[in-house]
């Protein structure tokens, strides 16, 4: 079946619309001057325990338990576990996130003390010290626990680079697993948010370009079928 040169342009001009409609929606998720993409926050999370530390460990900004996965899933910064020694979690991205240009995700901890931890991806583990994280200007009351707290808490920010885990140009993962030592007190693992027309922003010009010559040959095409 063949398609008119007009309904075919109609159709990429409104794809061409909903790709900046949905860049201009994307939710940014800001910790100091760190901006987080909301969609790349994780929403499965596996214990290499079974879930027994975390239940004990939690942090919360609300005095409740957040359970699994919430301890370290969700756009926020509100929960986590604390005093990670040896223990494991994978986190699950529904999304992947994507190895562009410079760092590309990083891990939020809050720092109560300086604390270490080994980040592994496609099979391949790197070592962090807590030298390598930035503080973020933020602080945060947890509780830890029911009843205990809440303690107020500076977050850090160690970027991370997803070339260093041999993660092509343009690839992307979806699992991460993490490990903590001596007391590590894990908030986050998250993508940083992506070029994107944010709302109040103007779109890049080649997405403008492309747009306007997609409706200027939608008009033309139409007046040719009036004349």
């Amino acid at each position: 079946m063949s398609i008119s040169f007009p309904s075919c342009l109609a159709s990429f001009v409104a794809a061409a619309a909903l790709g900046l409609s949905a860049n201009a929606m994307a939710a940014p998720v800001s910790l100091g001057s760190y901006t987080f993409d909301s969609a790349l926050f994780g929403n499965t999370l596996v214990h290499g325990d079974g879930g027994t530390f975390a239940a004990g460990n939690w942090l919360n900004t609300a005095n409740a338990d957040p359970g699994s996965p919430g301890y370290l899933t969700g756009a926020n910064f509100n929960t986590g576990v604390a005093n990670i020694t040896g223990q494991s979690f994978t986190i699950g991205y529904s999304t992947g996130i994507l190895n562009g240009s410079g760092t590309d995700l990083a891990v939020v901890s809050a720092r109560y003390d300086s604390n270490p931890f080994m980040l592994t991806i496609n099979g391949i583990s790197v070592a962090y010290s807590a030298g390598e994280g930035v503080g973020t200007g933020v602080s945060m009351p947890y509780y830890y626990g029911i009843g205990n707290g809440p303690y107020p808490a500076d977050l850090f920010v160690t970027s991370i680079d997803l070339s260093d885990f041999g993660v092509g140009a343009g690839s992307s993962i979806n699992s991460i697993s993490i490990v903590g030592y001596t007391g590590f007190d894990l908030i986050r693992v998250a993508g940083f948010t992506a070029a994107a027309v944010e709302p109040g922003e103007v779109p890049e010009p080649g997405s403008l370009a492309l747009l306007g010559l997609g409706l200027i040959g939608l008009a033309a095409a139409r007046k040719r079928k009036q004349a």
